[in-house]
């Protein structure tokens, strides 16, 4: 007998499983050995994430606790909303000032000269009607009825007034004949100063005034 094969002194046999086959294959630990538990990574979402850093990126500033001087930049940023309508053109400016001097009773020969407006008198004359009647107020071609002539040829001799130079008042002239007449609007100062110039034209009127 072999020497080495004997059992010595001391000495006691160990029994050590061989793996088999499928153990190898699946790449598992022979059954026996015991082997430390694998630890695996863990699935819970990182407060770091693309879609944390992305949503806290886009987030409003809270601007509660901070100095007055945060809060007022925050109040006064651009594009702020006007109650009021602002002023978009040189054009709706000047309508502006001829209404407030049309109020405080300027003509149009003095507004042109102290405003320096570059548009003739007849302009801001039709600009003013424009502002101040509305569409069906303004028709291209007034419509004189038998009526309202009645009341022109009263109106006309009753507001010329004889000293120095003889004048006629037609803005009175066109507020007496709407008070007094048919027509649904009043007639313009001009209107009515070249109607009476057709009268006399036509020999209805005599040309004293």
């Amino acid at each position: 007998m072999d020497p080495s094969m004997s059992p010595g002194v001391g000495t006691s046999s160990l029994s050590i499983p061989s793996p088999d086959a499928g153990s190898l294959l699946l790449g598992m630990p022979p059954p026996g050995i015991d082997s430390a538990p694998l630890s695996m990574p863990s699935l819970s979402r990182s407060p770091y994430t693309e879609d944390n850093i992305n949503q806290s990126s886009v987030a409003q500033p809270s601007y509660a606790g901070q100095s007055p001087q945060v809060q007022r930049d925050y109040l006064y940023s651009p594009s702020p909303v006007s109650s009021q309508p602002a002023i978009t053109s040189a054009k709706e400016y000047q309508d502006q000032i001829l209404m407030q001097d049309r109020q405080n009773g300027w003509s149009y020969k003095q507004i042109k000269a102290i405003r320096n407006f570059t548009v003739s008198e007849s302009t801001l004359r039709g600009r003013h009607r424009n502002l101040v009647k509305t569409s069906h107020q303004r028709p291209r071609k007034p419509i004189w009825t038998k009526r309202d002539v009645e009341l022109l040829m009263i109106a006309v001799p009753h507001f010329t007034h004889t000293a120095g130079r003889c004048r006629v008042s037609w803005k009175a002239v066109s507020e007496f004949i709407h008070t007094n007449g048919d027509s649904p609007y009043a007639f313009a100062f001009a209107t009515c100063h070249k109607k009476w110039l057709d009268l006399i034209r036509l020999g209805h009127v005599t040309p004293n005034v």
